[in-house]
């Protein structure tokens, strides 16, 4: 088994038990591993998809999102793109900064 990726990276997600089921003993229901598929896949499937592959309820994959994105573990499918554009320019601005030092030190090492 491979090291749960979320638990390690926020591990105060799963340090207090949620009741949600009203039979549901204290802390028997593991959500990193959902929550490791989750964050594998989230981009490239839907959420029926995961839910089918986990064998869990649609909901319950539906309620695992949201507690990722209220986290910052998530970004939505709608913001990506303004992400992916705002990486892009970030990047851009980075390699013109870059060049502009470049200049820079040329001139001081000639002076």
């Amino acid at each position: 088994m491979t090291n749960p990726i979320v638990k390690t990276i926020k591990p105060e997600l799963y340090a207090r038990h949620v009741k949600h089921m009203t039979r549901a003993k204290n802390f028997t229901y593991n959500y990193s591993v959902i929550d490791d598929y989750i964050k594998e896949n989230y981009y490239t499937m839907t959420i029926t998809q995961m839910a089918n592959n986990l064998n869990e309820l649609r909901n319950r994959v539906i309620f695992r999102i949201q507690v990722l994105r209220e986290n910052k573990l998530l970004v939505s499918k709608r913001e990506l793109p303004k992400l992916e554009q705002k990486k892009r320019e970030l990047f851009q601005q980075m390699v013109k900064t870059q060049e502009e030092l470049n200049q820079v030190k040329a001139i001081l090492e000639n002076a």
